[in-house]
């Protein structure tokens, strides 16, 4: 009696190659045609083998005698326990993977890239046995996305660190600075810049720019730690108000009379939280001015969040408090008032 048939990598053409890609999210087959990890043409058999199409696949398997053992199909996560690691590199089995086309897109999602010998390497920085970690689990590491490195289009770094002043000479902070996009704005503006950056493969690229790189949590951080600067030009993670909470710690940062000019989520300025009420009237107290960015001007950096661009500068001198005959006015004074001092304290 004779098996079902072994699958391989060949398929009886290029349209059937990329028909089956594409139900796994690739555009086409092209790319793996071109490392070859696919062929389109029939397979060599031997004596007693017989060559057969699966259905709907369009690829060749090879018909055998059946062996009478039921052998459990072997699931994602299974084929994933057969890589293995060596030099920091994920490397392939010998045997053929039913999973590959899925296997491959996870590496890739990873940041790896096929070679030819068969295994995938890894940028500087993106450790092998972390990804092999989460492709055993059926995941993709995908640290652009924990790091929220969606980085600064050069527009925007440019309309970013124009608010920010002249920077001649000037002591300019880059807190999360991802790839150094306005830090690169800014030190071309003949800025002493100083650039945070705790994600290892972005701290990797600013040192191949030439930045001093502080591989620190920003929010880790005092002025004790950085000095003060006299302009901070950003563009922050803003998941679960991390936004809110980058700038308002960067203000601790700024000299009086210096600028701050940062990207944000819109967020802040219609949501309804207790974080976003208090953040917009630190805002409307510390006299910011704010501009909503075009939709669709991070969809190259991978994110179409709805942004704006806040520009303030730090009080030179104290503002002047709340008196108490206006503290008496009930609890919005007294909110207020709390909102000066918050602003003095930074």
């Amino acid at each position: 009696m004779a098996s079902n048939g072994e699958g391989t990598n060949h398929f009886v053409s290029k349209s059937a190659a990329d028909r089956y890609y594409q139900q796994y999210g690739y555009e086409n087959a092209d790319g793996q045609v071109a490392d070859g990890s696919i062929v389109i043409g029939e397979p060599t058999i031997k004596p007693g083998e017989q060559l057969i199409v699966i259905p709907g696949e369009g690829r060749y398997a090879i018909q055998r005698e059946a062996v009478r053992t039921v052998v459990k199909p072997k699931s994602i996560l299974d084929e994933a326990q057969l890589l293995s690691v060596a030099d920091d590199r994920i490397v392939l089995p010998e045997q053929h993977l039913v999973h590959y086309a899925e296997l491959k897109r996870l590496l890739e999602t990873s940041g790896g890239r096929y070679n030819s010998k068969g295994f995938f390497s890894f940028p500087d920085g993106v450790l092998a046995t972390e990804v092999m970690a989460q492709i055993r689990q059926g995941k993709a590491l995908n640290g652009k996305k924990e790091s929220q490195s969606f980085f600064t289009p050069e527009e925007e770094a440019y309309a970013v660190c124009r608010d920010a002043g002249p920077l001649e000479g000037r002591r300019v902070l880059e807190p999360s600075a991802g790839d150094g996009a306005l830090a690169d704005v800014a030190r071309a503006a003949g800025a002493k810049v100083v650039v945070v950056e705790n994600y290892r493969p972005n701290a990797l690229v600013l040192k191949e720019k030439g930045y001093d790189v502080i591989e620190e949590d920003f929010l880790s951080l005092s002025p004790e730690d950085l000095g003060l600067f006299d302009a901070i030009c950003a563009n922050p993670p803003f998941s679960n108000n991390q936004d809110i909470e980058h700038v308002t710690h960067m203000l601790k940062f700024l000299k009086p009379g210096g600028f701050l000019s940062v990207i944000t989520s819109t967020r802040w300025m219609t949501g309804a939280q207790k974080a976003h009420r208090e953040f917009k009237s630190l805002m409307d107290v510390m006299g910011a001015t704010w501009e909503e960015i075009d939709a669709g001007a991070f969809k190259a950096s991978g994110t179409m969040v709805p942004t704006l661009r806040i520009r303030l500068q730090k009080s030179e001198a104290p503002a002047t408090v709340c008196s108490s005959h206006a503290l008496s006015r009930g609890k919005r004074a007294t909110e207020q008032a709390g909102l000066t001092q918050m602003a003095l304290a930074l």
